[in-house]
C-alpha cells in the first residue's frame, strides 16, 4: 500500500505545481543537477535515473528550472533509495524511494514544490519554554554500623606492687556492655608474683592472687582507635600457705593454703585499634590501690566486637 502512495501523491503534486508554472515569470533556466552517490547502482535504477534526466531538461515544467542538487543513493540492499534535494539555499529534503519505478515520479514532485517541505512551521504565539534545572541526585545513605552489644577482652601483661617488691604475671577477661559512650562490665583476673627480694629477706608469702572486680568508664577518645577510661572497684583473692602442726617425717599435710580476701580500687586507660574485621587489638594501662599497697600494670591483648 505504501509503495502505491508514492505515485499517486507525486500526480497530485505534479498538478498543483503545473498550475503554479503557468502564472512563473519567465527566466533564464537552471536546471537541477543530478548526481549518484553510489559508484555502482542497481540497472531498473540506472535506468531510472537516466528517464529523469530527460525529464529534468525539458524546459516550461513545474520540475524543470529548479537548480539545486538531486542525489541519488541505494541501498545496500539494492532495491530502496535515498532521494536528497539540496536547493540553493542549502537547504536539504530527503524522501524514501521504495523501488526504482518510484524515483522518477517522486524526484518531479519533490522539484515541483521543494518549497512545502522544507518551509519551516509557524511559531504562532507559543510560549517559550523555561528551561528546568536537573535533578540533584541525593547521596545513597549508608547506613553506618550497628552499635556494639558488647566486648570482650583478653589480655595479658606484668605487674609491679609496692611494699612487696614482686613482679607479677597476670591474665585478664573483661566484658564491657556499652551506653553509648558509658559503658559498664566485670572482669577476672588471675596473678602469680616473682618476687624482687634479696634472699633472706622474703616478707611476701603469696603464691597466687585472683581477682573479681566491676567495671564503669567513659569513651574518650572514638575513632579508629578508641579510648576509654574507666574506675575498677575489685575484691581480690590472696592464696599463702601456712605451717601445721604436724611434725616432719610424720604423715599429713605439712603445710595449709589460707586465703586473705582484699578489696581494691583501680583506674584504667584501655585503647583498642582495628586489626581484622570484628577482632581490635587492644591495650591497658592500670593502677590499683589496697589498703596497704600500691600497684601498677600494662596489658596487651585482643578484644572482640560483638554486635
Amino acid at each position: 500500500m505504501t509503495m502505491r502512495l508514492a505515485p499517486v501523491v507525486g500526480v497530485a503534486s505534479l498538478a498543483a505545481a503545473a498550475l503554479l508554472a503557468g502564472t512563473a515569470s519567465a527566466g533564464p533556466c537552471a536546471p537541477v543537477r543530478i548526481e549518484r552517490a553510489d559508484a555502482t547502482m542497481p540497472l531498473d535504477f540506472r535506468q531510472a535515473m537516466t528517464e529523469l534526466m530527460e525529464a529534468t531538461s525539458v524546459e516550461g515544467q513545474a520540475w524543470s528550472c529548479t537548480g539545486g542538487v538531486l542525489t541519488v543513493s541505494v541501498d545496500t540492499s539494492g532495491t530502496t533509495a535515498t532521494l536528497t534535494l539540496t536547493d540553493a539555499d542549502g537547504r536539504r529534503v530527503e524522501r524514501r524511494i521504495p523501488r526504482a519505478a518510484d524515483l522518477v515520479p517522486s524526484a518531479k514532485a519533490l522539484l515541483a514544490a521543494p518549497a512545502a517541505d522544507v518551509a519551516p512551521a509557524p511559531l504562532g504565539n507559543v510560549e517559550p519554554k523555561v528551561a528546568q534545572p536537573l535533578p540533584i541526585e541525593k547521596p545513597i545513605a549508608v547506613a553506618p554500623p550497628a552499635e556494639p552489644r558488647f566486648f570482650v577482652d583478653a589480655l595479658v601483661g606484668a605487674r609491679y606492687r609496692k611494699p612487696e617488691d614482686a613482679i607479677w604475671g597476670a591474665a585478664t577477661v573483661r566484658a564491657m556492655v556499652p551506653f553509648g559512650a558509658w559503658s559498664g562490665g566485670f572482669w577476672l583476673r588471675g596473678a602469680i608474683p616473682a618476687t624482687l627480694e634479696r634472699s633472706g629477706e622474703h616478707h611476701n608469702h603469696t603464691t597466687s592472687e585472683a581477682t573479681l572486680g566491676v567495671s564503669g568508664g567513659r569513651r574518650l577518645i572514638d575513632s579508629a582507635f578508641q579510648l576509654h577510661f574507666t574506675v575498677d572497684p575489685s575484691i581480690t583473692f590472696a592464696f599463702e600457705p601456712s605451717a601445721t602442726n604436724v611434725p616432719p617425717g610424720q604423715p599429713g599435710p605439712h603445710d595449709e593454703l589460707s586465703v586473705h580476701i582484699n578489696p581494691q580500687l583501680g583506674l584504667g586507660l584501655r585503647g583498642s585499634f582495628p586489626l581484622a574485621g570484628p577482632i581490635r587489638g587492644s591495650v591497658a594501662l592500670d593502677g590499683e590501690f589496697l589498703p596497704d599497697t600500691i600497684g601498677a600494670g600494662v596489658s596487651l591483648g585482643i578484644e572482640a566486637v560483638i554486635r
